[in-house]
């Protein structure tokens, strides 16, 4: 079986760390003039996954130096402790879900969030189902017999407004689901335990491996794919942050689109560099989790306005279905206050979608 790591090593770090300082050195000449670049922090929302690659490859291949700063990739423990440690100032981005940041405006509107660029083009949540028992498509979800694992996590608690968004239900049709740890999400799901669980369609290749070798096949529902498709994580900062450091962020929203963009154009180059973060799961399935996380990015509007775009439509569905699933009182979050986009290039950065 399949394993993916919980924290990311020091040896791993490292090895980042290193090739950042060799591509540095061979651009600048001297790591004497890192020395001289103001240092910011990014933070995951959880452990490192398929969905940080082209952040880690713009350390690599030194793209946030070449634009001007010293960055720096904190693997996060989860998204509430990750907005926390943003909201502290103890870093200065974070890859964060946009409903999320819905969700902290409306609990606290002084938390003045703010995404600078959009980096998911659409949502990477999914369903995760055994094919050959209770569920055959997408319209036995409406069955009362069904059973949800709750795990916790955005994915798990927007799945009752997904299925309602893709069957057309009330807001008040009930879902079933009960409470289990997330340890337990697969090996439930294999057992019968539960009928379906959350997932993220990066982590598609692996556990399609591990279901493979528990003899099964698993089923994807792929909420994007059924009318609930908010954006997915956004690079994330503060208003005090952007008014006192507008040219770090600027440099950061640069250097993180340009390591999409050279992922998108180098995938095996880019898997090598991270497969490091990946603990033990196999290169190949690795390639695959970077190329899904790939077409997250450059497709949608990013394919003719540019990766990182964000188009006020999709922002304000976005706003909508987070008001649908978390329970907020519609009108209490501005949309208008949600993101800032002039830190967007003006010339498109764009790349092509993987097969």
């Amino acid at each position: 079986m399949y394993k993916r790591i919980i924290s990311v090593s020091a040896a791993a770090l490292l090895v980042i760390g290193l090739a950042s300082c060799a591509s540095t050195s061979e651009t600048n000449g001297s790591e004497d003039s890192v020395k001289d670049l103001p240092h910011v922090s990014l933070i995951t929302s959880f452990h490192f996954d398929a969905g940080n690659t082209g952040y880690a490859v713009a350390v690599d291949q030194g793209f946030y130096k070449d634009a001007g700063v010293d960055a720096e990739i904190i693997q996060g423990t989860g998204s509430n402790a990750a907005l926390q440690r943003l909201l502290t100032g103890e870093v200065d981005f974070a890859m964060m879900d946009p409903a999320l940041m819905v969700r902290a405006l409306d609990e606290d509107p002084t938390s003045d969030l703010v995404a600078v660029a959009n980096i998911q083009q659409e949502t990477m949540y999914s369903a995760l189902y055994v094919k050959g028992k209770k569920i055959k498509s997408v319209e036995d979800l409406a069955n009362p017999n069904i059973i949800f694992g709750d795990t916790g996590g955005s994915a798990a608690t927007l799945y009752p407004t997904f299925v309602r968004t893709a069957l057309n239900l009330t807001p008040d049709t009930p879902v079933n689901t009960t409470q289990m740890d997330a340890s337990t999400r697969i090996g439930g799901l294999v057992n019968g335990t539960v009928d379906i669980v959350a997932s993220v369609v990066v982590e598609t290749p692996q556990v399609m491996a591990v279901a493979k070798d528990a003899g099964i096949e698993f089923g994807v529902f792929k909420y994007a794919e059924y009318g609930f498709n908010p954006y997915g994580y956004a690079l994330v900062t503060t208003r005090a942050f952007v008014k006192s450091n507008p040219e770090v962020v600027r440099a950061v929203v640069e250097g993180s689109i340009r390591g999409w963009q050279w992922t998108a154009e180098n995938l095996d180059e880019a898997t090598k560099i991270v497969q490091p973060l990946f603990g033990e799961t196999p290169l190949d399935i690795s390639r695959a989790e970077v190329a899904i996380a790939v077409n997250l990015v450059v497709g949608g509007n990013a394919a003719s306005k540019g990766i990182g775009d964000m188009d006020l439509d999709t922002w304000n569905r976005t706003l909508q279905l987070a008001e649908t699933g978390f329970g907020i009182k519609p009108g209490s979050v501005n949309v208008n206050d949600l993101f800032d986009s002039s830190f967007i290039p003006a010339t498109p950065v764009t790349a092509p979608l993987l097969n």
